[in-house]
């Protein structure tokens, strides 16, 4: 059946991944708070609250038992904290449990993209025919608590697939393969992104929209595992191995690129797992080139693209192989009137790899480079990081 195009109207714009003042952070724990989940208030939340200390507020949602608010009102005010900075929802009852299809993880970036009315509004634009999956419905829960309203689109996004600027995105070719097929698959290919992406730039208020990634499938032994089904990207998605980092002294905006370094793996590859990275960072060279291409061949913004570091560690042989990349790429940024501060995890055992971080970039303008001192590698596991795990809600010009 033939599948209309419909454009979207409303007066939004998506909040930006890098411009502005933070002001308020959406956090969700899986799992019930009373038996497995109280280390995360001692440490990883702990090292949030510090790292952004009393100037961002945050949202926590999860199935909690009695007393967790007041378990994290008491961690904030033992670090000398503004207690009020933290409200706590529990989007269901706790008789509820059996209702698998609600029940949350901790990764809150994908389900919907924060956007901004021009009055001020936050609203959550979120797929009404998307993929189900453990968070399929925090937009909904999140609204129901907060107020913020919805704005339903057909296409497919992951807000981890999709990095905004001030007035251009770059979303992942992943992204445009899974609308193709669901939406468009009777349509020429070409025809098809013209449609997808003119729907996106309006949806997301955008001007400019850049597709990164391959046109056919990336074939290295370890695309099926880290770049997803369609395997058009290095990782599935942008925000493992992309950050935008704010606009150069010329006013260029810089974006960090990941590079696997694999002098900082312990143990050290095997001779097949280093042609297995070799092949994943070509990939990343060519995303390198197509950023310069477009950089250098479009209207728009002007690229520069700079290179650092990914740690990481590999397991297996062959068709086999097992590779938990420890991604530096993702990260919160926020950058305004000549502040650049970037909030990075810290991964175990590379505290040789996370000093040359500190020492390098500030050579690109961000003058504060805050780790988040809290093992990620249980995270990295599952495929995903800080920025994964702490969504941005607002933010301020200022």
């Amino acid at each position: 059946m033939h599948q209309r195009s419909t454009p979207i109207a409303h007066n939004a714009r998506a909040v930006s991944s890098v411009y502005g003042k933070i002001d308020q952070i959406l956090l969700a724990i899986d799992g019930d708070y009373q038996s497995v989940e109280p280390f995360r208030v001692e440490s990883f939340y702990k090292e949030l609250f510090i790292a952004f200390a009393d100037r961002v507020s945050f949202v926590v949602m999860g199935h909690f038992g009695h007393g967790a608010e007041e378990r994290l009102r008491e961690t904030l005010q033992r670090e000398g904290l503004d207690p009020e900075l933290v409200q706590v929802h529990t989007p269901l009852a706790d008789n509820a449990e059996h209702e698998l299809r609600h029940q949350q993880g901790p990764f809150v970036q994908d389900p919907f993209v924060v956007m901004e009315s021009q009055h001020g509004e936050t609203l959550l634009l979120e797929p009404y025919r998307g993929q189900l999956n453990q968070n399929a419905f925090l937009a909904e829960q999140f609204a129901d608590v907060t107020g913020f309203a919805l704005l339903p689109t057909r296409y497919l996004l992951e807000g981890g697939n999709i990095l905004i600027g001030d007035d251009y995105a770059l979303v992942g070719r992943n992204l445009l393969e899974r609308n193709r097929q669901k939406f468009f698959a009777d349509k020429d290919p070409k025809e098809a992104e013209a449609i997808i992406t003119r729907d996106l730039k309006r949806a997301l208020g955008m001007r400019y929209l850049f597709w990164i990634g391959s046109d056919t499938a990336l074939q290295h032994p370890l695309a099926a595992q880290w770049a997803g089904p369609e395997a058009l990207q290095p990782f599935y998605h942008l925000d493992l191995f992309l950050t935008l980092g704010g606009k150069s002294k010329m006013g260029d905006e810089i974006i960090l690129l990941a590079e696997i370094d694999t002098t900082s793996f312990d143990p050290q590859p095997t001779p097949a797992q280093f042609v297995a990275i070799a092949h994943l960072n070509a990939a990343l060279k060519s995303i390198k080139d197509q950023l310069q291409a477009y950089s250098d061949n479009h209207a728009g913004p002007r690229f520069l693209i700079e290179e650092i570091p990914m740690s990481g560690k590999i397991n297996g042989e062959g068709d086999q192989l097992d590779f938990v990349p420890y991604s530096y790429n993702n990260a919160q940024v926020e950058w305004y009137h000549g502040v650049s501060r970037i909030y990075l995890p810290s991964f175990p055992n590379r505290h040789s790899i996370e000093d040359r971080l500190r020492e390098n970039l500030p050579g690109l303008g961000f003058n504060r480079i805050t780790f988040i001192q809290y093992d990620m590698e249980q995270f990295a596991l599952r495929k995903g990081g800080l920025h994964c795990l702490t969504k941005v809600l607002r933010r301020s010009a200022y």
